[in-house]
């Protein structure tokens, strides 16, 4: 039985300025956890890992790496490269991911619980996981920014992330809030990605972005994905509290 295989389709094909995105947001991670952590050399564990494109980056700097997945496409792909990666659904944590972690990224992952009571049991069990002082980044869509399109590029969004509802579950689940921010397009700037999400609103309310799209390809589909790509993501970053 396939399970969440459209999400995967999607990026059956990446464009240049795609991967050049990627590399961007993946850049932008390390940077993030070099600054933020005292450690060198990272105890890693992604929650969702798709295609891999962290996993590579982080394996390349001799960091121990392990993901955790319910797909089995995902599997399948990460397996075939030697990648670690766990089968399981959360939460919560799967007793054979072990703990002692000293970085948990969930990127475009929380978004998919099912309640406010499953996002916090996730990242109760996440906080169990986690080494002392470790970090939990969570990268997720900005529902102020995306509004209807929150719900309407993914059925199985159904926990509203904003940056100050992260901020709210981290500080309840026992965490110190060490980075809240914005990203669009690998950009970390708030004005910016303030400004390219409204933009995006008013090119696709003029429907221009539909219109180009067609052009383009003869149909809106692509339109879909520039505005998932546009419009800004949340960037929240929570420390472990010793003890």
């Amino acid at each position: 039985m396939p399970f969440y295989d459209n999400y995967f389709a999607r990026s059956n094909s990446i464009s240049p300025i795609g991967k050049w995105i990627v590399a961007r947001e993946v850049q932008n991670r390390i940077r993030l956890v070099r600054r933020l952590s005292k450690q060198k050399s990272l105890k890693t564990l992604e929650l969702g890992p798709g295609r891999g494109h962290f996993a590579r980056e982080v394996l390349s700097l001799g960091w121990e790496y392990q993901a955790v997945d319910a797909s089995p496409a995902v599997l399948r792909l990460l397996k075939e490269e030697g990648i670690e990666v766990l089968q399981s659904f959360v939460p919560p944590m799967p007793t054979e991911a072990g703990n002692g972690y000293d970085l948990v990224l969930m990127e475009h992952f929380i978004e998919h619980m099912d309640s406010p009571a499953s996002a916090r049991a996730l990242v109760d069990s996440i906080c169990q996981s986690l080494s002392q002082n470790g970090l939990i980044i969570i990268v997720s869509p900005d529902f102020l920014a995306h509004r209807s399109n929150f719900w309407d590029c993914d059925y199985t969004h159904s926990f509203v992330t904003t940056a100050e509802r992260l901020r709210q579950l981290l500080l309840d689940s026992n965490y110190k809030i060490r980075y809240v921010g914005y990203e669009t397009l690998g950009i970390q700037n708030t004005f910016v990605t303030w400004l390219i999400s409204e933009l995006t609103h008013v090119m696709f309310m003029l429907r221009l972005a539909q219109l180009l799209s067609l052009l383009l390809t003869g149909s809106t589909d692509l339109s879909k994905k520039w505005k998932n790509v546009l419009l800004r993501s949340c960037v929240v970053v929570g420390q472990r509290i010793a003890g």
